[in-house]
């Protein structure tokens, strides 16, 4: 029933990077900052995001999956907000930094999606260029890596962003009860994403069937496209999303070579958290300030002590697990600061690195890594990091596009 079909995807100061020291305050909890004023929010911006249940450890279904720049926790809906404490420094927070937490931290997100990492500033720019010409699209990523918030993004800055957006499992649309219509998928589902953007998730979950099935649709709404160009009947844009690469599921046989052909045309690519670790402060202080704005709570950010206990976890749940943990410890802190005692017990580097899935010792991911840390020190000069590196600028560049 539709009801039931539809799913919502919805140490020391002095050890820690000028980053980290600056979000998570300009001065140490209960010192005065430099200019006597009370460190200012920062936040992601608001999107159209409805917010899931907590997260148990931050490991739960990609159909529930949390958003970075989302904020989750398991207190209910409240029909009005209580007033600040007296004397809070919400109070006294400007209105546009109120409605907009990213200006504290310029720079801080690109539509909802916080980073500033080599890997993400090349994310965002690739979904800049191919946003306004986007009709078939993949996004990959493992499981909490925001893969939903990307699709969301790419919706939102599209030419169809007046749309509805919705978001389903792949399993779901192309459900056997539909096998014997003459448009195997659920028409329910097309009803609702007319003349916006229709959001898979998982198709590598599906069967041999429901992959010719998939490819079936696929013809279908190109054709519908070339019909007519403002139609708004079907769904404007397709966005598909994995948790495995296509591309090597469609070399193990495991995905139709033509259905890979076609979903991977277009291809992004989310890295895991534990690949972008300079964008963990970042995100853990637009985590906090994102709860704090979102149920009153005084939170100003995190104490200097707890940032390096968050940058060594591995993240297996990646930003979802981030995510959950600050919610949790915003929680229960008693002050105004997200301190180390606050944050639950994460594992141990050594422990974390025997969990890390097979594909973080991928020659090709590696290979990644290395070249992405070397743009970093260059600050993004690529012709001064190809040299580091010893390769030419057109290898450089080939080993970017084709990851």
């Amino acid at each position: 029933m539709p009801g039931q079909i539809f799913s919502r995807l919805s140490g020391s100061s002095a050890g820690l990077s000028p980053e980290a020291a600056l979000l998570s305050g300009e001065s140490s909890p209960g010192t005065p900052a430099r200019n006597g004023s009370t460190p200012q929010h920062a936040g992601t911006e608001n999107v159209k995001s409805e917010p899931a249940n907590g997260h148990a450890g931050g490991i739960d279904s990609d159909q529930k999956e949390s958003y970075e720049g989302g904020a989750n926790t398991a207190m209910g809906p409240q029909q009005t907000r209580p007033p600040s404490p007296a004397g809070s420094n919400l109070e006294r927070e400007p209105q546009t930094i109120r409605q907009h937490p990213e200006a504290a931290v310029p720079g801080a997100s690109f539509h909802g999606m916080g980073g500033r990492s080599p890997a993400m500033r090349r994310f965002f720019s690739q979904i800049q260029i191919t946003a306004p010409y986007l009709r078939i699209a993949t996004l990959e990523g493992e499981d909490g890596t925001g893969k939903t918030l990307a699709a969301r993004t790419l919706h939102g800055i599209g030419p169809f962003e007046k749309g509805p957006f919705v978001p389903c499992l792949s399993t779901v649309f192309l459900d056997p009860q539909f096998s014997g219509l003459a448009l195997p998928w659920s028409p329910a589902i097309i009803a609702q994403a007319r003349g916006g953007m229709l959001f898979l998730d998982r198709v590598d979950l599906l069967d041999a069937l429901q992959q010719a099935r998939l490819f079936q649709f696929l013809l279908w709404f190109d054709d519908q496209q070339e019909r007519s160009s403002n139609s708004s009947d079907t769904p404007r844009q397709t966005v598909v999303s994995s948790t495995t690469s296509l591309r090597r599921m469609g070399a193990a046989d495991a995905l139709h070579g033509d259905l890979c052909s076609r979903l991977t045309a277009i291809r992004f690519v989310l890295p895991p958290l534990r690949e972008r670790r300079e964008d963990i402060p970042l995100l853990a202080h637009l985590f906090a300030v994102r709860f704090s704005q979102t149920y009153r709570k005084p939170i100003r950010g995190l104490a200097p002590e707890a940032l390096p206990l968050l940058v060594r976890h591995a993240w297996p749940g990646n930003v979802r697990e981030l995510e959950s943990v600050i919610t949790s410890a915003a929680l229960q802190t008693e002050s105004q600061w997200i301190r180390s005692i606050d944050l639950p017990i994460l594992p141990s580097p050594a422990s974390a690195e025997a969990k890390q899935p097979e594909n973080e010792f991928n020659l090709d991911r590696v290979i990644l890594r290395h070249v992405e840390r070397t743009l970093e020190r260059t600050r993004g000069n690529k012709v001064r990091a190809a040299s580091m590196l010893g390769i030419s600028r057109s290898t450089l560049y080939r080993i970017l596009g084709s990851n």
